[in-house]
């Protein structure tokens, strides 16, 4: 499900990257009913590389620009379906378990199939290799896609209803162009949206509305970076794309997983922010492969961590900076990463040299040094008549000041 919001996502930026924005916001309306998933989305339209990378598989348009960005989301669906069908611009297109059987029928005797299938009798055309022309049945600006799910698909932990409930609002902070996701089951409705703030900071907030009821409500401040041509993979140079969220209340935020356009189960956040990478991942999409190219994206994710806590520095933000940069399991004894970051080896001393020169630290004066400068602390309050120059390297009480005696 998510593969197919980030697909959406990515052809509505093509077409502004070719100077051809589309009029309309891309919203996405998803409806599951009768095992017939259909996925539709305003903006955006299939073109022909796109049609021949769903039929050719490893030719997508997606690889070449972002590390670790294979371009399989499309594909991923044969996980459920029985069949699919594609309205979109000019294409109208249908795929089926039938059409590519009735063809490998009338083609296996050919001598050199007939020669393959004595070596493997398992042999067959995959579903997504033969497209059949249908009758063109398309909404008004839109693209649809039909899904018809195989019924026993539905069935385990990662069957479509599955899915749906259990999609996580903040994708939509890393999917830059989808402004509202809607879902219709026969069950519930979910309305996923977003509402972008752009003052001195970016901000964006978060709604999540369950049967018109409003159930989440999060506030964002949202940073990208793009590295370009940082790392080579498959012998083309590629660019890393960073962002991070930092909650504008971090009270009620919670540390969850990093993502890679959607949650990585199995990699925690070391950070109490929403930390996204273009990561090359493990065979199951949830995990950080062990490769010098992530060590190098962790590296730079460090780096552009520290640059954004050091766009807190004002009175307006008190300690934002050090609640977003102060690791969440610092209290414990002998701290290290999660195994994500850990796995790279000492991450933990070149994030303290990073933090040594950032000046995040406010002091009596509301202004703001580094542990290079001499600070000292105070293990409670002080006496309001501690301002001015002999002052200026007094830092206010710490919500951890374990942490910066760590650095």
């Amino acid at each position: 499900m998510l593969e197919l919001l980030q697909n959406t996502d990515d052809a509505y930026q093509k077409s502004i990257d070719k100077g051809n924005k589309p009029d309309c916001e891309l919203e996405v309306l998803i409806e599951f009913e009768n095992n017939i998933l259909k996925v539709s989305n305003t903006g955006t339209f299939f073109d022909k590389d796109g049609i021949k990378a769903i039929v050719q598989g490893n030719n997508s348009p997606k690889s070449g620009k972002y590390i670790g960005n294979k371009g399989t989301g499309f594909r991923s669906v044969l996980n459920w379906a029985d069949e699919i069908r594609i309205h979109s611009g000019e294409f109208n297109i249908r795929f089926a378990k039938e059409i590519a059987d009735e063809l490998f029928q009338k083609i296996k005797s050919e001598k050199q199939i007939a020669k393959q299938l004595n070596k493997q009798p398992n042999l067959y055309i995959p579903i997504l290799a033969v497209p059949q022309n249908i009758e063109p049945c398309q909404k008004d600006g839109m693209t649809w896609i039909e899904i018809f799910v195989n019924p026993v698909k539905t069935l385990d932990d990662f069957g479509v209803l599955q899915q749906i409930n259990n999609i996580d609002l903040k994708i939509i902070l890393f999917l830059p162009n989808i402004s509202r996701i809607t879902i219709e089951t026969e069950e519930k409705n979910f309305i996923y949206e977003r509402e972008v703030n752009n003052g001195e900071l970016r901000c964006l907030t978060l709604k999540k509305y369950v049967n018109d009821e409003n159930q989440i409500l999060e506030t964002f401040y949202v940073f990208d970076k793009v590295i370009e041509n940082a790392i080579e993979e498959d012998d083309i140079k590629k660019d890393i794309r960073l962002a991070i969220a930092v909650p504008q209340n971090f009270e009620s935020f919670q540390a969850g997983n990093i993502y890679a356009f959607f949650p990585l189960l199995n990699v925690e956040s070391p950070f109490n922010c929403v930390m996204h990478a273009s990561y090359i991942l493990g065979d199951h999409r949830d995990s950080i492969s062990r490769t010098d190219a992530n060590k190098m994206i962790i590296i730079e994710q460090l780096k552009f961590l520290v640059e954004v806590g050091e766009k807190f520095t004002s009175n307006q933000y008190t300690d934002t900076a050090l609640c977003l940069l102060t690791p969440v399991n610092i209290k414990q004894t002998n701290w290290k990463f999660p195994l994500s970051f850990s796995q790279f080896g000492d991450l933990e001393d070149y994030y303290f040299q990073l933090l040594e020169h950032a000046k995040v630290l406010q002091t009596v004066n509301d202004e703001y040094i580094s542990v290079k400068d001499n600070l000292k602390i105070f293990d409670s309050g002080y006496p309001q008549f501690f301002l001015g120059e002999k002052f200026k390297t007094f830092l206010k009480p710490l919500p951890s000041a374990m942490f910066i005696q760590s650095i």
